[in-house]
Formats: C-alpha cells, sequence, structure tokens
C-alpha cells in the first residue's frame, strides 16, 4: 500500500508540474482559442509563460510576486480584450435570439407577459436589422453606446477562468487515467476534448448570466436586474438553484452538444484533415467552415433556451422581439426556428407591403425547400464574423 501511495503522489506531482508546465505555450493557446477574435491575446504571453515555467520547474525558486504581476497583467489584457470585441459579440447574440416570424401580416402583442417575457414596446422591430452593423446601429438608437458593451465583464471573467481551469482539468484527467491504468497518452486528442467540455460546463452558469445580461434591456425601469452578481442570485432564488442552474434539461442538453461540437471541430478535425489536406489558409478555411455549420445551429438553439424563465416569478424585458412561447428543448426549437420563421432580412417597408398584400389573397404553400424552412438562415446569424475570428 505503501508503495501504491508513493507511486500515486509521484504521478500527481509529475501531472500537476507538467500541466503547469503546458503554461509555456500559452501565447499559441491563446491565439487559437475557438472564442479569440483578436491576435492582441498574445501580448502579455511571454512575460506569463517565464513566470509560470519557474514555477514548474524543480531547479529555481520562483518569485511570486513576479508570477502575480504577469498573472494580473494577463488577466488585465484578457479584459481588455473581451471589451474590444463585446459589440460584435453582443451584437451577434442579439441577432441569434430575435424572433422573426415568417407571417408578417400578423401583428405583436407588445407590452405582454407570456411565459416570463415581456415583448417591450421599446425593443428593436423584429427584421429590422439583418446584420451585425445594423444590429448594433439599432441597439444604439435604442438603448445608447453604453449598450454594446453588454455583458463584457462576464466574457472577460469567462476567457480568464477557461484558460485558467482547462490546463489543470486535463492534467486531473491524465493522471486518473494513468492512475487507471488507461492506456490514453498525455497529448490524446480524447482527453484534449474531455478537458474543454468539462471546462465550458463547469462556467456555464457564467455563459447563462452572460446571455441574459446582453439581451436584457438597458432601459432602468426595464432591466430586471442590475448587474452579474444580481442576475445570479435572482436565477438561484427563482429558478432552482445550483441543481437548475446546471442540470436542467434546457441548460445541460445544449450546453454539452455546443461544447462538445465546439471541442471537437476545433481540436480533432484539424488533427483529421492534417494528413489530406495541405496546412496553411485553405485548411484555416475550410476547417472553420465545416465547424460553423456544424456549431451554429446549436448555439443559437442554447442562447434561446437560456432565455427562457422557468418559473413565472420573474419578468424580462429584452432588446429585441423574442419568442413569446417557450420552446420544449433541443429539437423543438430547431424546428420551429426554421419552419415558423424567416431569413430574409433585413425586412423593408416595400417587403412588409407585399406580405400584406399577400395575406389578403393567400395562395398555396411553395414546394421548395426554402418555402418550407424559411427560417433555417436563422441558425446561422454571425456566419461571416465567427468565420473571421477562427480564420484569425
Amino acid at each position: 500500500m505503501e508503495a501504491l501511495s508513493s507511486q500515486a503522489s509521484s504521478l500527481l506531482r509529475r501531472d500537476l508540474s507538467s500541466s503547469l508546465t503546458d503554461w509555456k505555450g500559452l501565447g499559441e493557446m491563446l491565439i487559437e482559442e475557438e472564442n479569440s477574435t483578436s491576435s492582441g491575446y498574445s501580448w502579455a504571453a511571454p512575460s506569463l509563460d517565464i513566470a509560470l515555467s519557474q514555477v514548474a520547474s524543480e531547479q529555481s525558486r520562483a518569485n511570486w510576486i513576479d508570477v502575480l504581476k504577469a498573472l494580473t497583467a494577463w488577466g488585465v489584457i484578457e479584459y481588455a480584450s473581451a471589451i474590444v470585441v463585446s459589440p460584435f459579440e453582443v451584437a451577434t447574440t442579439l441577432l441569434q435570439v430575435q424572433w422573426v416570424p415568417k407571417d408578417m401580416s400578423r401583428p405583436t402583442l407588445l407590452g405582454t407577459r407570456i411565459g416570463g417575457l415581456v415583448v417591450s414596446r421599446h425593443a428593436i422591430r423584429a427584421g429590422s436589422a439583418g446584420g451585425i452593423w445594423g444590429m448594433m446601429r439599432a441597439l444604439v438608437a435604442h438603448e445608447g453606446w453604453l449598450a454594446l458593451l453588454k455583458g463584457s465583464q462576464v466574457a472577460g471573467l469567462i476567457e480568464i477562468l477557461s484558460t485558467v481551469a482547462q490546463p489543470i482539468i486535463l492534467g486531473l484527467l491524465d493522471f486518473s487515467a494513468e492512475v487507471a491504468g488507461i492506456p490514453i497518452g498525455h497529448s490524446s486528442l480524447v482527453l484534449q476534448v474531455a478537458s474543454h467540455v468539462l471546462t465550458g460546463l463547469l462556467l456555464s452558469p457564467l455563459e447563462l448570466i452572460r446571455t441574459r445580461l446582453i439581451v436584457h434591456s438597458s432601459d432602468p425601469k426595464l432591466r430586471p436586474s442590475s448587474g452579474m452578481w444580481d442576475e445570479l442570485l435572482q436565477i438561484l432564488r427563482h429558478e432552482g438553484g445550483w441543481p437548475g442552474i446546471y442540470f436542467h434539461p434546457n441548460l445541460l442538453i445544449p450546453a454539452l452538444l455546443d461544447n462538445t461540437l465546439r471541442s471537437v471541430t476545433s481540436i480533432a478535425l484539424p488533427a483529421v484533415l492534417a494528413p489530406h489536406v495541405a496546412s496553411g489558409m485553405s485548411t484555416k478555411v475550410l476547417c472553420g467552415c465545416v465547424g460553423l455549420l456544424v456549431t451554429l445551429p446549436f448555439e443559437t438553439v442554447r442562447r434561446r433556451l437560456q432565455l427562457q424563465v422557468r418559473g413565472f416569478e420573474r419578468t424580462i424585458a429584452t432588446s429585441v422581439q423574442v419568442r413569446p412561447v417557450p420552446y420544449n428543448g433541443v429539437i423543438d426549437a430547431l424546428w420551429h426556428i426554421a419552419t415558423e420563421e424567416r431569413a430574409d432580412l433585413p425586412l423593408h417597408p416595400s417587403v412588409l407591403e407585399n406580405e400584406f398584400a399577400k395575406a389578403q389573397y393567400p395562395g398555396a404553400d411553395g414546394g421548395r425547400f426554402m418555402d418550407r424552412f424559411p427560417g433555417v438562415g436563422q441558425l446561422f446569424r454571425g456566419w461571416g464574423l465567427s468565420l473571421l475570428a477562427s480564420i484569425v
């Protein structure tokens, strides 16, 4: 038993040391991170690499003050980067969650409360913004410039915590595999994907809060919470506590699908294509396109399910019009988005006039795919920006 305990202790020390050594390539990790949209993430990497490699080295005594300084500088740059990309993230999220019914001849009931959501009278008109820049202009016109920074604090915190937690989880998984005698190496794709999925699930409450803060109205009279901590406390109080925030099916299943598909397409897909496709810009574009085709629909569904209030004690006024009737899960959301919405945005007044005219003389539905599923494009909002970010 003592020999087994000694062997386990040595494995744990080695794995924790190797996980710290993994930080040495943090600059490259940050550039390749799937949510990164700025090459400036590498600015703080050299000083952070040196400090953490000193901690992992057994021959040197690290200066912990220098380590803390490096970590602080890196955290500040991560937060600043989150603020820089916040307007684009806010606009993308609003495009993903806005409900644009295909039958625009039926007026939306404004100022009503259905399923915990309030279709606010001041919300951005459905279909008025069809792209990132259009949504940004509409949001500034309705709520002011500061609305472009909604959720930026939570986004920065997510980036910092995910970058810190993922190597630690990877080291623990590797240690567990070696103790159990499972022949999985430290660089295995399985462990890499599993560590990213577990990190995403661990931080899923912060993703929920971020989405809520972005979609919430900035109007002080309508805003349901004052910030990140207030929103967290209200969710815990009214929506099932910690078990509800982690294990409710409308949160757990989309989070599991979203994080798994992201990890597989960003880590495993390039490794699979490497022997068959020459490395270069074309490979990045191919991997980015395939990854977005798979992940964007489930990301859109996840954002919409995150908005649904599980309980009727809260009312949420949103910046854009959202579906007044809640979805019943991932499959139900995918079906209703594809069949009951439209993607030919933005809708100009002339288009709406034609819709009203057609409503008076309805004809038979077309047999084409886009006639049957006019809202498929709604599942891929933010495609261009996400592709550019994945390439850069």
